[in-house]
This record gives structure tokens, C-alpha cells and sequence, in this order.
């Protein structure tokens, strides 16, 4: 994916995940290879390493985004070669 753009207008979350990762979670327009775009989370780890995570949905609440990252964030752990949504 290239050319991404923040968005302003959602809020930065910090999300904690089981293992005690800390995120800082930024939304962000993201372009893929076919040139759609999509609204994600960017995920910077406390090492200042950033990962397209989950789609951002809309109206979730924190806890919800919360969630959201925690399962996609295990997910990618067992398959780190698979695409995720």
C-alpha cells in the first residue's frame, strides 16, 4: 500500500493489547495496489514501528476500537504473511 494520508478528524487512541503492547492508533486514508481506498488504523508500537491495522469503523466507541485492534492484532501475530480486514 502507498500514499497514505492522515486523517485528522478521528480521534488517536492509545490501545493496550493482552500482551501489553501499547499502540498509538492513528486513522489513516490508505491506497492499495488497485488503487481503491480505504479508512485503517495505523499502529505505531512503542519501538516507533508502524502497521496498517484494521479497518476504522465509523462512531465505534474507544472500547470498541479496543477490540477491534486486540483480535486483529492476534491474528496477524499467528499469520503475519495474510491480509488481513
Amino acid at each position: 500500500m502507498s500514499r497514505d494520508t492522515p486523517i485528522h478528524h478521528w480521534p488517536i487512541l492509545i490501545v493496550t493489547i493482552g500482551d501489553g503492547t501499547q499502540f498509538t492508533c492513528s486513522a489513516y486514508q490508505v491506497r492499495g495496489a488497485e488503487g481503491a481506498t480505504e479508512v485503517r488504523w495505523q499502529l505505531t508500537d512503542s519501538k516507533g514501528r508502524d502497521h496498517v491495522g484494521p479497518t476504522c469503523v465509523p462512531g465505534e466507541s474507544p472500547a470498541q476500537v479496543q477490540r477491534r485492534v486486540a483480535e486483529w492484532w492476534d491474528e496477524y501475530r499467528r499469520h503475519p504473511d495474510v491480509a488481513l480486514p
